[in-house]
């Protein structure tokens, strides 16, 4: 049997090959093809059964995500409600001041007078941030990160293939044998990062170009409505005096709602483009954030990389310094330790700290420790830990 209760396939065979399988071998060939028959009813709910098992932990997780859902719905649903009964706004446009709540966008076109409603908007903005923007744009970034990792295997493959041509091409470079089985290891640490930089880039501009395409078409002349209606508009003279957005308007209202910085001198004014700005501001602003993730990482690779190809040449007093039992021979872990303090990847204070550690425990074998060391170390850990607590509890019973 499996983990998870499935059979294995050889016991499967012998158990049942009588009552479940049928001969199905091809006619005119010497060879035999074995393939079970349909199961019963019964057994595929069985089989059923035993696929959609799940550990515990994974359904805590499935159940705690609902809770949250069910949390983010509730949150919204309460904005939209008092948004909609205090201030008089539609359903459209109480949702889209709510996604600018949980954007942090906050154009502030849509704004509010009564000190109730100023009261109440304040302490929802708080829950909003603290507690509900967390979950909503997690899930969002969920799902962007499960498509660009679908992208990313894609260029993966495409990069595997231009390697194993390059080396076909090649052959001197490297015994083939042992470059095809590396090519993907190599692919994946050489493009892996811009890889991610590639999807992001081009997820962060379809937002882009959507946004400014769409809004500069729908809202090139506007008299906007509700709340923000602009007074003597009409469809016939709104290019004269209603809302105006040009293509560098669009694009200038797209970097600043996808940035967050929101300054609300343009925003969607049409109820179609706030409609379908609720869902581009969600998305939009979890793409920017990937976008600049990404870019990040990749200088960051690029930095460390000039870092160690700048490195200085080893003298002699560093040399000495790494040398920490002065025999005149660099161990393995003594030049890993210098490289890693040297790169920035570990400070040497914590190096020491555990250098002190492993000292501590040696005492049979100069050059390691056995298992019963270990255990006898972390024993009076455990003892020195106890005797803490206990002190702590006398000096304040005291």
């Amino acid at each position: 049997m499996y983990g998870l209760g499935i059979e294995s396939p050889a016991s499967s065979s012998a158990s049942s090959a009588s009552e479940d399988e049928t001969d199905d071998r091809v006619d005119g060939d010497d060879s035999e093809v074995w393939r079970p028959s349909p199961r019963s009813p019964r057994q595929a709910r069985i089989s059923g059964a035993r696929l959609v098992a799940e550990p515990p932990g994974r359904r805590r997780t499935r159940r705690r995500n609902w809770i949250h859902a069910a949390l983010v719905a509730a949150t919204v649903v309460l904005g939209v409600a008092v948004l909609m009964w205090m201030e008089k706004l539609g359903f459209v446009e109480a949702l889209y001041v709510t996604t600018q709540i949980v954007t942090t966008i906050g154009y502030g076109d849509i704004t509010f007078k009564e000190p109730g409603m100023r009261l109440f908007m304040a302490f929802y903005v708080l829950w909003m941030l603290v507690l509900v923007g967390f979950f909503l744009n997690s899930a969002i970034q969920s799902v962007i990160e499960t498509h660009a990792e679908h992208m990313k295997r894609y260029l993966r493959r495409v990069e595997q293939y231009a390697e194993h041509a390059r080396l076909s091409k090649h052959p001197s470079l490297e015994d083939q044998s042992e470059a095809q089985q590396n090519i993907a290891a190599k692919v994946k640490t050489r493009y892996g990062e811009i890889n991610s930089l590639i999807y992001a880039t081009m997820v962060f501009l379809l937002h882009l170009a959507f946004g400014t395409v769409f809004f500069v078409h729908l809202e090139h002349c506007s008299c906007s409505y509700g709340a923000t209606a602009v007074t003597g508009c009409t469809l016939e003279n709104a290019c004269e005096v209603g809302l105006k957005k040009s293509y560098i308007d669009a694009f200038y209202m797209a970097v600043v709602t996808l940035t967050t910085v929101g300054f609300g001198d343009l925003t969607p004014s049409t109820w179609v483009g706030r409609l379908v700005g609720i869902p581009w501001m969600l998305s939009g602003i979890v793409s920017t954030a990937f976008f600049l993730e990404a870019m990040q990482n990749v200088l960051l690779k690029i930095e460390a990389r000039q870092r160690f190809d700048d490195a200085e040449q080893m003298s002699e007093e560093t040399f000495s310094a790494i040398d920490r039992d002065g025999n005149g021979v660099l161990t393995k872990a003594e030049f890993v330790n210098y490289s890693l303090v040297k790169h920035n990847l570990v400070d040497q204070e914590t190096l020491d700290f555990l250098s002190g550690i492993f000292d501590s425990m040696v005492k049979s074998n100069q050059h390691g420790v056995s298992f019963e060391e270990v255990q006898e170390f972390q024993e009076r850990f455990r003892a020195r830990k106890g005797e803490s607590r206990r002190e702590s509890l006398l000096r304040g019973q005291g």
